[in-house]
């Protein structure tokens, strides 16, 4: 997974690798939270390859780390700069 444009003013793309969209899971996730492990909010998605993602307008300017789930697995987790 990668996170477009990083920093973000707003909104945000993510780039999922095609592999992930083969797993069979019933729901996935895009979880944020901030960087001291607290989560701040979560949406089930329909995953695509390239998803925008429109988080909560209460983030506040930040680190945040981003987290990609399938059912209970993480996929993947990254940084993102809320500017």
């Amino acid at each position: 997974m990668s996170v477009y444009p990083n920093p973000a003013v707003s909104n945000f793309n993510i780039l999922i690798n095609p592999e992930l969209l083969l797993k069979e899971v019933d729901t996935y996730k895009v979880e944020i939270f901030s960087i001291n492990g607290m989560k701040l909010w979560e949406t089930e998605i329909n995953p695509s390859i390239n998803m925008s993602i429109n988080p909560p307008a209460n983030l506040s300017s930040g680190l945040y780390i981003i987290k990609l789930k399938g059912g209970e697995e993480v996929f993947d987790t990254q940084k993102l700069v809320i500017n």
